[in-house]
């Protein structure tokens, strides 16, 4: 049983960031939000907000309901989902507009925010594999159909909130790249996983530019005049690292 070797330390690692994401956005609120109420808490108002964020809740919840060993991979599986598509139409604004040199400062900060969630990634991407290398016969064919099927309703859901948010009133950001941005970190991603792709048709990146900006290793700057931000803490990322 896959819940029984939760006593390790990299697997209780990944189990409470399972618990964590799953908990925290319906049980802590700020207290900006407690004392101003609904005009804090968006995710709860708007639909296509709460539409995406209930399609990861409700599969936090099933494990909740019924800790089995598929519905923790599935849980597993909307970790790595969240943290590898949900956040890139969102962080791919801010580099838009730093790239015509509006608010550099926060993209700056993106980018941080940005590679703490690729170490996420790593962490649930590995995890999966491991699952997968110890566990064959949990993952089936359909198994294996039905994670993939998940991940094409994240790039759905993705794809939707990058595009209304951004309405096509952004410069470099139109409809039809968000698009096919999303559907290509989405095979990106699956092919990390060893899985098929979801979008043979995309196969090319619609937003190479976007690489010079999420970088942090790229990017120069005097040691005396701002905060150093491009370094490298290895040549590679491994359980070791986290």
């Amino acid at each position: 049983m896959i819940l029984r070797r939760l006593d390790s330390d990299k697997w209780r690692a990944g189990y409470m960031e399972t618990c964590t994401s799953g908990s925290e956005g319906s049980s802590w609120k700020p207290p900006a939000a407690r004392r101003q109420g609904a005009g804090f808490l968006p995710y709860r108002n708007d639909e296509h907000l709460l539409r995406r964020n209930r399609f990861i809740a409700d599969l936090y919840q099933r494990f909740v309901d019924d800790r089995n060993d598929e519905n923790y991979v599935r849980t597993c599986m909307a970790n790595f989902l969240l943290e590898s598509l949900y956040f890139y139409s969102g962080f791919s604004f801010f580099y838009a507009l730093a790239r015509q040199g509006k608010m550099t400062a926060t993209a700056t900060l993106i980018k941080y925010i940005q590679r703490d969630e690729l170490t996420h990634v790593v962490l649930f991407q590995n995890m999966i594999k491991e699952l997968r290398r110890e566990n064959p016969d949990l993952f089936t064919p359909e198994f294996i159909e039905e994670l993939r099927e998940m991940a094409r309703t994240a790039v759905e859901h993705e794809i939707r909130w990058g595009q209304y948010i951004t309405n096509n009133n952004i410069q470099g950001l139109t409809n039809d790249i968000i698009d096919r941005y999303i559907k290509y970190l989405a095979n990106e991603r699956m092919t990390r996983l060893g899985f098929d792709i979801l979008y043979p048709e995309i196969t090319t990146h619609p937003m190479k530019w976007v690489e010079s900006f999420s970088n942090l290793n790229a990017t120069k700057t005097d040691f005396f005049e701002q905060k150093v931000t491009n370094y490298t803490k290895a040549s590679t990322l491994d359980f070791g690292d986290l």
